[in-house]
This record gives structure tokens, C-alpha cells and sequence, in this order.
């Protein structure tokens, strides 16, 4: 397991390196993103990497090889099994040119060494990834595959508050090789402690990852339309709202740490 400290709350290191964010919108009709999660990433990297430019970026463009050495790729919820990434590329990306990744619930899904999803009682997509910064399995869905709003607790600090999920799923160590190290973040507190890992640092080659099964970009509003398409729930999703609007202080600033780690190149 990684023994490094987080960086002290004090240094920004974004809010003074440029750097290049290449965030993955899909194909160019956002096929297998979804455009909530995608809409309010960007609008929590536009406040965090102040100096940073933007690149929203199709799936023809996730050429990490043209990348120069600031660039961070950025996943955001949607349907992985739809995006088709060259995880090849990405790959080599870490092993020789540092690669680094923000990785939101299907994009946990995308940067495991295994994935597992229950479709249904009777189906569940099964898929072995080249790209495996995590060295074991992510399964979900953790709760449902419908919106939920769930505690977790930031084990830095063993802070708590409240997160949307939205088919995201946990993580399940299965080993630790060498060179493919791990470093838990934060869990869901409703969960066997077997099953609740939501947040993980990881570390492979010169790259690094941080993934997140849950989304910590969504606050209240960010779920208005999604809202919308269930009237029969107003009264669920409005007690949800209420809890993001309790927790925005903490998710904002849990997001700002595992921002800050995408600078931070030593692991060790």
C-alpha cells in the first residue's frame, strides 16, 4: 500500500503549474458519457486548475502520446462499455511518460485491472483492462443503478458527508504487484468494510491515477435534470438535494485534494 502523505492543504501546486486537461466527452454526440457528470467536472476543474487549459476531448483524441508532460486525462461518469479507448496507448502512457488520470465512476470502471457490472439478475459485464491502475476489481453497482445519496468518510481526515452515486461501484484489491500500488482514500460507510472502498490513489509505472466510484462533482443542482425525469420521486430527490446542499463544503474540498494529487509525481 502507498505510504505517502497527502500534500499539505496549503500547497496548490495547480493553482500555479499550467497544465493541459483532456477531458473525455465520448464519441461527438457524448455517446456513453453522461452529460451531467461531464458538465459539472468541468465546472469544478475550471475553479480548481485556474491556469489550466480545457480540451474537451472525443474519443479520436485520447492520443496521450502527442500529450505533453502536463497533461491530465479526465473520465467522467457515464457507460464505459461504450467508449473504446485505446487502453494500449494509455498504458504505455504511464509506464514511460507519466501519465496522469482523474477517473470518475465508469471511468473507475475503465482504469481497473478487472470490472464487473450486474446488469440484471441474470447478466453482468465482465471485462479484463490493459490499463489496470487499480490492481484488482471494481463490481457494482455498489447500491443501485439508480441515483442514491450515501455517506462516506474521507480517511485522511476521517471527515463524513454525503456523495451521489449513480451505478458506481467499490473496490476490491485481488493482489499488489510490484510497480501497481494503491492507496485508499475514502469509503462508504453504509457498506461492509470489505466492500466499501469508493476513493483509491493509485501508482503505476511513472503515472498516476485517482478514481472515484462515487460522484463528488455533483451538487444539488448538477442533478436537476436527472430530477426531472422522475416526477413520481420529488419528494426522494429532494431530500437527496438537501444532503449534497449539507455536504458541498466537504465535497468541494475533498475534490480539491484528490485534484492536487494528479501533481504531486512521487508515491512513494
Amino acid at each position: 500500500m502507498i505510504r505517502a502523505a497527502l500534500p499539505h492543504p496549503s500547497r496548490c501546486p495547480v493553482a500555479h503549474k499550467p497544465c493541459q486537461i483532456y477531458l473525455f466527452k465520448g464519441s461527438p454526440t457524448f455517446r456513453g458519457i453522461s452529460p451531467e457528470s461531464y458538465l459539472a467536472i468541468e465546472k469544478t476543474i475550471q475553479k480548481q486548475f485556474i491556469h489550466a487549459t480545457i480540451h474537451a476531448c472525443p474519443r479520436e483524441q485520447v492520443t496521450p502520446e502527442k500529450w505533453n508532460k502536463k497533461s491530465i486525462l479526465v473520465l467522467p461518469g457515464g457507460t464505459v462499455s461504450q467508449w473504446e479507448l485505446d487502453e494500449r496507448s494509455l498504458s504505455k502512457w504511464f509506464k514511460s511518460r507519466k501519465g496522469r488520470i482523474f477517473a470518475v465512476c465508469a471511468g473507475s470502471y475503465q482504469c481497473s485491472y478487472y470490472s464487473e457490472y450486474r446488469v440484471d439478475e441474470n447478466r453482468t459485464i465482465e471485462k479484463t483492462r490493459k490499463l489496470a491502475l487499480f490492481p484488482g476489481v471494481c463490481t457494482g453497482p455498489a447500491f443501485s443503478h439508480e441515483l442514491r445519496v450515501v455517506k462516506v468518510r474521507w480517511l485522511p481526515d476521517q471527515q463524513e458527508g454525503y456523495v451521489a452515486v449513480i451505478g458506481g461501484g467499490v473496490f476490491i484489491p485481488k493482489s499488489i504487484k510490484k510497480k501497481m500500488e494503491y492507496r485508499p482514500l475514502a469509503v462508504f460507510i453504509d457498506k461492509p468494510q470489505e466492500q466499501s472502498l469508493t476513493v483509491v490513489q493509485c501508482a503505476r509505472g511513472n503515472g498516476i491515477g485517482v478514481l472515484t466510484t462515487a460522484h463528488w462533482e455533483f451538487n444539488s443542482e448538477d442533478i436537476e435534470t436527472i430530477k426531472l425525469g422522475f416526477p413520481d420521486r420529488r419528494n426522494e430527490f429532494e431530500e437527496m438535494q438537501r444532503k449534497l446542499d449539507l455536504s458541498a463544503d466537504f465535497r468541494r474540498t475533498c475534490m480539491a485534494k484528490m485534484l492536487r494529487l494528479l501533481e504531486d509525481s512521487s508515491l512513494n
